[in-house]
């Protein structure tokens, strides 16, 4: 009778076994961050068609569209006329034109989040200045960039 021997399936089997169980404490054992500030962030929707503020509504959920993430409700939304940049060659300068029908909104997002030295996060999403949102709500879906952000710590007992 032959004694089993240990060849380099049997290592690789271990191997991927105690990846699984590994991963598996990780994902269990961890700890989830809680919140600890209110995260306003601005997004601004530049050379929009005219009327499509009236989809937006204060206090109503905005979320991530691709991802389905919730990010936070409206608090509050401006909303200016549209405008460009131009050279003028007869006077060698630029100027802002306005564009006709054409409006610019900044819609004002918040959410609780989390600050840390690194980063700062809306509903386990990271959001920093200059980063492209892709927003959805009620009758409502457009692409901006985030233009401000403010943070303000949850004092507990209290909303």
């Amino acid at each position: 009778m032959k004694k089993p021997r240990f060849n380099i399936i049997d290592a690789v089997v271990l191997l991927a076994l105690a990846a699984v169980v590994a991963g598996g404490v990780w994902y269990f054992t961890s700890v989830s961050v809680e919140a600890n500030v209110y995260v306003d962030f601005t997004v601004e929707f530049r050379n929009q068609p005219e009327g499509i503020e009236d989809f937006i509504e204060i206090g109503g959920e905005m979320r991530d569209s691709v991802r389905n993430y919730f990010l936070g409700h409206v608090v509050d939304f401006n909303v200016v006329p549209a405008h460009i940049l131009n050279f003028d060659s007869t006077t060698n300068t630029f100027v802002q034109e306005i564009i006709p029908e054409r409006t610019d909104i900044y819609l004002t997002i918040r959410g609780r989040g989390f600050e840390s030295d690194s980063e700062i996060t809306v509903e386990g999403q990271r959001v920093t200045i200059g980063r492209q949102m892709f927003i959805r709500g009620r009758g409502f879906v457009n692409t901006g960039f985030i233009t401000e952000l403010r943070t303000t710590p949850i004092i507990e007992g209290g909303e």
